[in-house]
């Protein structure tokens, strides 16, 4: 993916029930500009349940709109937790 064919969002802190909801909206709002869409969680301490079936829900929407959505450099403290969820296929380097 080149930096001009997507979209970026870095999101930090923890993912817990509230900052899903607002991740849901952020998603929704790159989703409309119908572009590629990479999630830096580089930064993201922990990662809940809620934010773990918003990235699912996107990754399913943005695949039957022929649309790529990549996770970027999970934290330490939230690799395993991408990967033991699935969404390994989705790292981007």
């Amino acid at each position: 993916m080149s930096d001009d064919l997507f979209d970026r969002i870095v999101v930090d802190g923890k993912l817990d029930i509230s900052a899903a909801a607002e991740l849901l909206e952020v998603i929704k709002d790159a989703a409309a500009e119908d572009r590629d869409l990479l999630i830096d969680i580089s930064e993201v301490e922990a990662i809940g349940f809620p934010a773990l079936q918003v990235l699912a829900a996107a990754m399913k929407d943005f695949r039957g709109r022929k649309k790529q959505l990549m996770i970027s450099r999970p934290s330490v403290s939230c690799e395993e937790i991408v990967e033991l969820a699935g969404f390994k296929p989705l790292l981007y380097e």
